[in-house]
């Protein structure tokens, strides 16, 4: 029988991946809601953490630098890099993690599949 001593984790993390054409910024991740809308705060909160968790990248820093699996989830994170690349939209690359708890942990655990003309986020969800 083997005995741990020491600190055990469970903790989860997520990567995401967002391309926008511009800067990503806290008002492009709020587009559309309105400041008298009852969601406010708490979609305030989301996007301010979702946009201290992201840091821009380049398509070669991506490339270079990801974890590459072979999942279909994974693959699509290239995909949306690719599309971005060619529209020549800025790439930002993050996580979440659990260990942090609050918005982040939630986020950590929900997949996100988002796109429109303009703005393309994708996180895979915990693992």
């Amino acid at each position: 029988m083997k005995i741990r001593n020491g600190f055990v984790s469970n903790s989860s993390s997520s990567s995401f991946v967002i391309a926008v054409n511009g800067e990503l910024t806290l008002e492009k991740l709020m587009d559309g809601i309105s400041e008298k809308s009852f969601h406010y705060p708490i979609i305030k909160e989301i996007s301010e953490t979702i946009l201290n968790c992201a840091e821009k990248t380049s398509l070669k820093d991506f490339m270079d630098n990801y974890s590459w699996e072979e999942e279909d989830e994974i693959y699509e994170d290239y995909k949306f890099v690719i599309k971005a690349n060619k529209n020549k939209w800025n790439i930002y690359y993050g996580s979440f993690s659990d260990d942090n708890g609050g918005i982040e942990a939630g986020l950590c655990s929900t997949p996100i599949n988002f796109k429109n003309d303009d703005f393309i986020f994708f996180s895979e969800g915990e693992y």
